[in-house]
């Protein structure tokens, strides 16, 4: 019996192969041998594409980290935005109020000034009349 080891570590016992006329055994052999080598290869190409979806993995993880970074960034910048904007609306409702206010002062003041005015002219008309 002849043994061999092919890809992975496995020992395979394998009789003599022979023909009847006994040429048979090299050939065989020899694909054999092949047929472990191109075995191994396979294995090697699947370890390093075994390691390279775990590169791919992580880098995948790495940026699926960023994006939800980016996104709570996102987040936190329109959430400031909307404060920044509820607080302009107050302020502008504010001034609104204030500026409605001075207005119906202003208009106040005005109509009294108005009715003093009448007031002194009345008052300078009646002197006029009684000279």
């Amino acid at each position: 019996m002849s043994s061999r080891v092919i890809a992975g570590g496995t020992s395979v016992s394998l009789p003599p192969y022979s023909t009847s006329d006994g040429s048979g055994s090299g050939a065989a052999a020899a694909q054999l041998e092949a047929a472990a080598a191109e075995q191994q290869q396979l294995s090697e190409k699947l370890r390093a594409a075994r390691a390279e979806v775990s590169a791919l993995s992580k880098t995948k993880t790495e940026l699926t980290a960023q994006l939800a970074t980016a996104a709570d960034g996102s987040r936190l910048a329109a959430a400031d935005a909307d404060c920044r904007s509820a607080a302009l609306e107050d302020e502008m409702a504010a001034a609104r109020r204030s500026a409605t206010a001075a207005l119906a002062s202003a208009r106040e003041e005005t109509a009294e000034a108005r009715s003093a005015a009448e007031r002194a002219e009345a008052g300078r008309a009646a002197v006029a009349m009684q000279l």
